[in-house]
Formats: structure tokens, C-alpha cells, sequence
């Protein structure tokens, strides 16, 4: 605002307005204060929410099984295996006869810049035994050569989605298709090819029917199972990649084997560890934003910014119980390398005792095991604070319900008061104008005087 040095005593009333505008200044920056506090305090609730979060995605993990389990291969060109959430650990051995192949038909060569192809349109048919196949329709342009019109059929069968495959196949000059089942045994035998609008299938040399024992002329590749020994049982499937004969293991069939290969499902130590060692510093990281948060303060130390929310200061506690109270299941945190420090941390007393419990069978991550009913113990404790429905988003709602509302409040007493400044301003301008006038009349005055 501008000088007010000049005015006189008498403009008591402008200078009372002023300062009540500054007054209200000093009230708006108060709000703001109290903005970027509510700011900052929900700033650590969501810090919280992340917190809690993450713990209860490691919890998940640490009581899953499969996320413990590695895999050992005695020949990984042979067999390929990933294992989920439900595998068991064990030792199993895996001898390959035979992989399965689909039924594969070649069509008869064609000059690749040739148009013999050229301009045909129509619909033909293919079925295969497990019943894949469907009818395709296709349109190939006049001006296409043989290489091309054969592109574009090929896209027309991978385009409709009829689970078979199409494959061109250029050497030199000479172009052909290719048409596969997409697994094995009987299911995968194009059974049957024919032309319903048209003759393309039957210029391309497809046309026809097979089945086992009797394939089509065009056939380059016959049908087979894969057959194969689980633990000395025989098996046979249509593909190579078999799911769930071993629960939560996928076995993907590579090449037949001279020898057994085996494979061993165990604890993988490292990745215990790691995940342990994360957990603890999730956890840590959240008790320490509590503690930051829900402090009482003092005369050096800021009160925190969350002290007094309902719940909250009980947060620490609560989830200390749930690590220390044995309900049962005899397991102590020891027992798993961990202990309770006396600000509520963890501290990794023995990195890899859960490791070796796990792999000497002390403990396992089985349902219903001592292990995992700490984890669920854990679980459970942070989930009246997590989520939608928790505390910590209710609560911050709450703060964003607040700071919504002093953001109006703000923004409507920023606009009145700016109104009132610009007002005040045009008024002390003119009272400075006025001043200036009273100073020269003066000034005049004692001039005049001083002749007389």
C-alpha cells in the first residue's frame, strides 16, 4: 500500500481502516498456516496408507507359498518350470518320450511375383478335432502377386481367431503357406478344409480331410501327444505346457530326454530374506511416521501434526501386540530372527534364522502353519487403519474436507479484502493529494507573511 507518513492527525478514520485491513492480512496468513499444516498432516497420512499398503502386499507374499519356493533343474533345455502360489515343496523326476506337435499342411508353391492368385474372393471352411476352426472370408485385390495375395489370406485366418495358425513361407522366388493346429493328438488334426464360396483352398492344394492315421496328402507334420513320466507315471497331453499337474507348478515341455531330469521345489532362502528384510523396513519406516506424527511435543520439540487423532496413538501398540502375543501357535518372533526394540522398531536380531527354520522344516508356510498365522495375525491388525473404510482415510478425508474449506474461505476473504485495499489506497491517494495542497497553501502563507 502506498506511504501514509503524509497524512495528517485528522485522517484518524483512514488510518483505523488500515489498520483493520492489516489485521485481517495477519488473520489470512494465520489460515494459510493452518492450511499447510492440515497439508502436511495429511501428506503423513497418506504416507501411512503407502506404508500399510506395502506391509500388507509383503504380508501376502510372505504367506503364500509359492513366492518362498525355488526351482531346480537338473536339465533346463529339457523342462522349463515357473512356479505360483499354491506349489508344494518336493522333489519330483520327469522323463520326456515325446513332444507334442501339431498337424502341419504346406500348400503347393507358387511363383512369388506370379498373379494366379490374384482378384479371388470367397469363404472356405476349417475344422480341426478338438474344435477349433470356423469359416474365413477373404477379398485379395487384382493387382496382387501371388506374395502378397497369399499374405493377405494368411492374415484373413489369423485375423478371425479360429485357433489355427497361418505361416507364409518365402525361399527364394517361390512363396507357400503353411496351416497348423495349435496343439497336439487328435484334437490338433485339421480335420477337414473346403471350400464353400470360391476355389482357393483347392488351388492352394488344402483342400481335403484327415484323421488319425490317414492325413491329407499336403500334411508336412503329423499330430502327436506329448508323452511323458511324472514320478513314474505315464502321461500324455496335447500340449507342451502343462499346467497344474503338479498344484501351482507350470511345466513347459522342451525337447525328449536321454535321462530323468529332476526337479526339486524348495524354500528359496534369498528370496525369504529379502522379502523379510523389506518387511522390516516398511514397518520401520511406518513407526517412525507415527511416532514423527503423534508426539506430544514439548519445549524443544514441535507437537506432532496428527496428536489427538482417535486411533491413531494406539496404532504403535496395537501392532506391537500383534508381533509379541504368542496365541498359541507357539511361534515367537525369535523363533524368526526378529525383535521389538523399545520405540515399537524391528530389529533383525538373525537375518537368516527364518531361512534355516524354513529349510530344516521347523517351520513352513502351509495353511494353518504357526508361520503363516503370524502373518495373518499381523495382517489383521492393520486392517481396521488400511483401505477405504480405514481410519487413515477417514481420516484423511476428514483434513481434505477442512483444507477444501479454508481454500474457500481464503479465496473469498482474499477477493473482499483485496477489494477494500484497492479502495483504501484510492482514498490515501487522495488524502496524500490533499496534504501536498494544505502544505503549498501553507507554504504560500508564510511567504505572504514574511513580505508583510
Amino acid at each position: 500500500m502506498s506511504d501514509v507518513s503524509s497524512i495528517s492527525g485528522s485522517d484518524t478514520p483512514a488510518l483505523a481502516e488500515i489498520s483493520i485491513v492489516a489485521n485481517k492480512r495477519a488473520s489470512l496468513q494465520r489460515w494459510e498456516t493452518q492450511k499447510d499444516e492440515l497439508d502436511k498432516a495429511r501428506g503423513l497420512l497418506s504416507k501411512l496408507q503407502d506404508s500399510l499398503d506395502a506391509m500388507d502386499d509383503l504380508l501376502l507374499d510372505l504367506s503364500t507359498e509359492g513366492v518362498r519356493l525355488g526351482v531346480t533343474l537338473s536339465d533346463d533345455s529339457a523342462l522349463g518350470v515357473t512356479v505360483g502360489s499354491r506349489a508344494l515343496m518336493g522333489s519330483h523326476r520327469i522323463e520326456i518320450q515325446q513332444l507334442a506337435t501339431p498337424h502341419v499342411l504346406a500348400s503347393q508353391t507358387f511363383s512369388a511375383d506370379g498373379t494366379e492368385l490374384a482378384g479371388l474372393s470367397g469363404r472356405f471352411n476349417i475344422e480341426s478335432g478338438g474344435g477349433q476352426g470356423g469359416e474365413v472370408g477373404y477379398d485379395l485385390d487384382a493387382g496382387f502377386t501371388n506374395s502378397q495375395a497369399i499374405t493377405r489370406f494368411a492374415n484373413a485366418i489369423q485375423d478371425a481367431n479360429i485357433g489355427i495358425q497361418a505361416t507364409v513361407i518365402r525361399t527364394g522366388t517361390e512363396v507357400r503357406l503353411l496351416l497348423s493346429g495349435k496343439a497336439g493328438g487328435e484334437e490338433g488334426i485339421l480335420s477337414s478344409i473346403s471350400d464353400s464360396e470360391g476355389e482357393i483352398m483347392s488351388l492352394l492344394g488344402l483342400a481335403g480331410n484327415s484323421a488319425p492315421g490317414k492325413y491329407h496328402q499336403a500334411t508336412i507334420q503329423e499330430s502327436h501327444d506329448a508323452q511323458f513320466t511324472l514320478d513314474g507315471l505315464q502321461l500324455t497331453s496335447s500340449t507342451n505346457a502343462l499346467e497344474e499337474i503338479l498344484p501351482g507348478v507350470t511345466m513347459t515341455l522342451r525337447a525328449p530326454t536321454e535321462a530323468p531330469v529332476v526337479l526339486d521345489l524348495a524354500p528359496d532362502e534369498e528370496a525369504i530374506k529379502a522379502k523379510m528384510e523389506e518387511l522390516v523396513d516398511v514397518y520401520n519406516g511406518m513407526v517412525d511416521i507415527l511416532r514423527e506424527a503423534t508426539r506430544a511435543g514439548g519445549e524443544d520439540v514441535e507437537r506432532g501434526l496428527l496428536r489427538g487423532t482417535a486411533g491413531l496413538s494406539s496404532m504403535t501398540s496395537q501392532l506391537r501386540r500383534a508381533l509379541t502375543t504368542n496365541d498359541g501357535s507357539g511361534l515367537d518372533l525369535r523363533d524368526i530372527g526378529l525383535e521389538v526394540d523399545r520405540e515399537g522398531r524391528l530389529v533383525w536380531d538373525d537375518p537368516n534364522a527364518l531361512a534355516a527354520a524354513i529349510q530344516t522344516g521347523d517351520l513352513t508356510f502351509a495353511p494353518g502353519s504357526a508361520l503363516v498365522g503370524f502373518m495373518e495375525r499381523l495382517s489383521s491388525a492393520i486392517k481396521p487403519y488400511e483401505g477405504v473404510a480405514g481410519l487413515l482415510n477417514r481420516e484423511e478425508d476428514r483434513l481434505s474436507s477442512r483444507i477444501t474449506a479454508l481454500e474457500t474461505r481464503l479465496k473469498e476473504s482474499e477477493a473482499r479484502l483485496q477489494k477494500r485495499e484497492e479502495y483504501l489506497l484510492k482514498q490515501i491517494t487522495e488524502l496524500q493529494k490533499i496534504a501536498i495542497q494544505i502544505q503549498a497553501r501553507q507554504s504560500e502563507l508564510q511567504q505572504l507573511g514574511t513580505i508583510s
